[in-house]
């Protein structure tokens, strides 16, 4: 069976910056019918990991490392 996804958000417009809202619309193909339909979508709201993680407020850790870069040919390296 084929479908799609299509998931829209909403900017809130208040700082921080960050979604206020979300939808998603599972397109179906036209023979399921509108119970399974509904199905579909009640399972996909149950077992979601993405939208069970938002509206469970996951924290999020952030950090930043610095990387070791190799010179590109011809720059000079410092104390050499």
């Amino acid at each position: 069976m084929r479908y799609q996804v299509h998931v829209v958000g909403e900017k809130a417009p208040e700082p921080p910056s960050r979604l206020s809202r979300m939808s998603a619309t599972i397109n179906l193909p036209a023979w399921i019918t509108e119970a399974v339909a509904r199905a579909i979508a009640h399972d996909a709201e149950a077992l979601c990991t993405v939208s069970n993680t938002i509206l469970g407020a996951c924290p999020i850790a952030v950090s930043a490392h610095l990387m070791p870069v190799d010179p590109a040919p011809g720059d000079a390296i410092e104390g050499a």
